[in-house]
């Protein structure tokens, strides 16, 4: 037989190997030998040239017919070769993506730009079948084709059913049932000796390999289906026709082709985006946690919203500081050990003197630390220059003032440095307490009267116990 007369091209591709030909040919019924003699001759004719192909007459009144039936299987259909050749190119992967430039093709020659190697592997298996170089053409016969789609042999039992009526186990041939066949062409820039996306330094590879795989249906039928040939084109009236067709079922190897592939470019934009895309989405999970935590658990919702929310008032903030310095005056008093009002690291070691299970050793080497990081935290937030009893020596070659802390000073290590500077705080206090009419049991006069007896106490005290002068009230409120 011709190859063209197994073969037709497509996707699916199909070559024949079974064809079931039916063939039917009619002639006007003989109705009186004696009336129409030539009609009653040519019926005669007819139906022996019937008989003589083991077919079946089937009468309608005037219009006779004749069917008969043979399966045909192609002899060495199996060592018939398919060939194929493959290109990618922008027009396939779009002209506006990263690989605009690609324009590769298997028939392009070694050496090239844009040739291919292409790779045929085994049935289930990175074992390469056969490795064609850039400029062959893809060439297997059926029989290969078949093996590395896992088919050992065409004459072999495939899934098909329905299984014999006979027997109800055996089920029909794949010559006979045919087969369907993937073969996937994938393309990549990957690595040929490791399989790996990018060369060292994120090198972008134009070396494009094709990767063919080839799956076989074993469990369906596969053809091209029905084939209508006329020998002789019907004539005459209706119901006494003269004709002479066959019909071809054919049954065979289907071969549908698909291409796939990735190819890798390392793309920075890309690569921000997707990271600030990230961000946004975590961003927006942020705001729907919190949303759902401070409004849909109910009681819990209140909980948290009173622990994690706070209503920003300067007033408030003012007060604040105000207390916590007003606290921590009276602490900064209890440590002062020898009312100087600076703390030295003498002053600390005698706090800690109070304590049971701490060492001098320890207690020395706590208060240097404690004096050294909060002196040095001072001067990073800016010191006091108004408040304390004598001034501050500086030093250009060491961050740290062996003088100790003054009350500003201690105030801010105290909150760890989550505050402004106290002489700061104190400037903007007074313009704030201008604004407010407190109703007080003493009127300033007086209670400015009270604080600077107190403090002429408290620096009578510090003479009789160091003996150094206490200062004026007029030198205590110039210095204020």
């Amino acid at each position: 037989m011709n190859p063209w007369e197994i073969s037709a091209k497509g996707n699916p591709l199909h070559i024949s190997t079974c064809m079931v030909e039916m063939r039917e040919n009619g002639w006007p019924c003989s109705v009186d030998d004696l009336i129409d003699p030539v009609t009653s001759a040519a019926d005669t004719q007819a139906r022996a040239d019937c008989a003589a192909r083991n077919g079946e007459v089937m009468e309608g009144y005037t219009q006779c017919y004749c069917t008969s039936s043979k399966t045909l299987y192609p002899v060495g259909v199996e060592k018939m070769v398919m060939q194929f050749e493959h290109a990618i190119n922008s027009l396939y992967l779009g002209a506006n993506t990263a690989f605009s430039d690609v324009n590769h093709s298997s028939s392009k020659l070694p050496g090239e730009d844009g040739a291919v190697t292409t790779r045929v592997f085994k049935y289930d298996s990175e074992e390469v079948f056969k490795e064609f170089t850039p400029g062959d053409v893809i060439s297997l016969t059926i029989e290969e084709w078949l093996e590395v789609g896992g088919i050992a042999d065409i004459n072999g039992y495939s899934e098909a059913g329905p299984a014999d009526y006979i027997d109800g186990v055996t089920y029909p041939r794949y010559r006979t049932a045919g087969v369907g066949l993937e073969v996937v062409v994938e393309f990549h820039n990957r690595q040929k000796s490791d399989d790996k996306p990018f060369a060292p330094g994120l090198h972008y590879s134009k070396d494009i390999i094709a990767d063919v795989r080839v799956t076989a249906e074993k469990s369906n039928w596969a053809g091209a289906g029905p084939k209508v040939h006329y020998e002789v084109y019907p004539s005459g009236p209706g119901g006494s026709q003269t004709y002479d067709k066959i019909f071809q079922y054919r049954q065979g190897v289907a071969i549908k082709f698909k291409s796939a592939g990735e190819l890798y470019k390392f793309d920075w934009q890309y690569v921000i985006n997707v990271l600030l895309g990230g961000l946004v989405f975590l961003f927006a999970a942020k705001a729907i946690a919190n949303t759902a935590a401070l409004y849909f658990l109910g009681k819990t919702s209140s909980m948290i919203r009173n622990r994690t929310r706070e209503n920003f008032d300067i007033n408030s903030r003012f007060a604040e500081i105000g207390m916590k310095a007003a606290l921590a005056a009276l602490q900064f008093s209890k440590v002062d050990h020898d009312t100087d009002a600076v703390l030295e690291v003498e002053d600390l070691v005698v706090a800690f003197a109070r304590l049971h299970g701490i060492t001098a050793e320890q207690a020395i080497a706590i208060s240097k630390v404690v004096l050294a990081q909060a002196d040095k935290d001072g001067q990073k937030v800016g010191k006091s220059a108004k408040v304390g009893n004598r001034p501050k020596k500086t030093s250009t070659t060491n961050p740290y003032d062996k003088d100790g802390l003054d009350f500003a000073e201690f105030l801010m290590a105290r909150e760890g440095g989550q505050m402004i500077p106290f002489d700061s705080y104190l400037g903007l206090i007074e313009k704030e307490a201008s604004k407010i009419d407190y109703q007080t049991k003493m009127t300033d006069e007086e209670m400015a009267k009270l604080f600077y007896e107190k403090r002429a106490v408290f620096h009578a005290n510090r003479e009789h116990e160091l003996g150094t002068p206490a200062p004026t009230q007029e030198n205590t409120i110039k210095e204020a």
